[in-house]
């Protein structure tokens, strides 16, 4: 009867840890996981990449709530593990807002670089103005060694 009820808590237990499968709104499956990060069924694994350092690319959402693909550079290791990637999303959702049709917002590509100390993030993106005509923008924050960003300007 103990061995029943050990293996019984046992199966219980490695079920609590396995992910979780949701269904949408608009109906696909979300498959939710334990770190809190998600993806929908049937979507390749590299579209869940996040930014680390040593990769050349990541994954943000666009003004329609897309996920894109975003090229990515670090000029040495001026931010690592979460800082970086808390400095590098926050810097790409910052930029988005600064779009004039937000709708039209694509990040392109995210840099990173150490000026003797000064640590800047550099985003690029493309974007509509209000008169339809695209364009390619930049912003660019300045961030401590915590990833706290700041505007230049």
């Amino acid at each position: 009867m103990k061995i029943i009820i050990g293996f019984l808590s046992l199966l219980i237990s490695v079920q609590c840890f396995a992910d979780t499968e949701a269904i949408a709104k608009d109906g696909k499956t979300v498959i939710l996981k334990d770190d809190g990060t998600w993806f929908y069924e049937g979507q390749k694994p590299e579209e869940n990449y996040e930014v680390e350092a040593g990769k050349d690319y990541f994954y943000a959402t666009n003004g329609l709530d897309e996920r894109v693909k975003v090229k990515f550079q670090i000029s040495g290791e001026p931010l690592k593990g979460a800082t970086l990637k808390s400095a590098v999303m926050s810097s790409v959702i910052r930029c988005r807002f600064t779009a004039k049709n937000e709708p039209s917002y694509v990040p392109r590509s995210v840099f990173i670089y150490d000026n003797d100390g000064q640590i800047t993030l550099s985003v690029e993106w493309l974007g509509t103005n209000a008169y339809g005509a695209q364009g390619k923008e930049s912003c660019f924050y300045y961030s401590d060694s915590a990833g706290k960003l700041t505007s230049p300007f």
